[in-house]
Formats: structure tokens, sequence, C-alpha cells
């Protein structure tokens, strides 16, 4: 009768996986060669 969790949820277009821990951790991605402005004087560089 124990009560099993699901492996992954989705919840507002995000991807959460169960970890050993039995909590959820959101898997997030960053994206790659982004270059932007950051103020009025400001770049970002990679």
């Amino acid at each position: 009768m124990g009560s099993e969790l699901a492996e992954t949820i989705t919840e507002n277009r995000i991807v959460y996986y169960l970890t050993e821990d039995g909590l959820y951790y959101p898997d997030l991605k960053l994206t790659e060669g982004t270059h932007y402005s950051i103020g009025k004087c400001s770049t970002v560089k990679n």
C-alpha cells in the first residue's frame, strides 16, 4: 500500500525530476552563445 511518486512531472512547461532524496528538481538549461545588452553602457561577452 506504498504510494509511488512519479519519476518526472511537468508544471508550467518545466520538467521536474525526482531524485534519490525524494525531492523534485527542475531541468533547467541555459542557452549558449548569447550576447545581449545589460544596460545603457554594458554588454555581456563570452
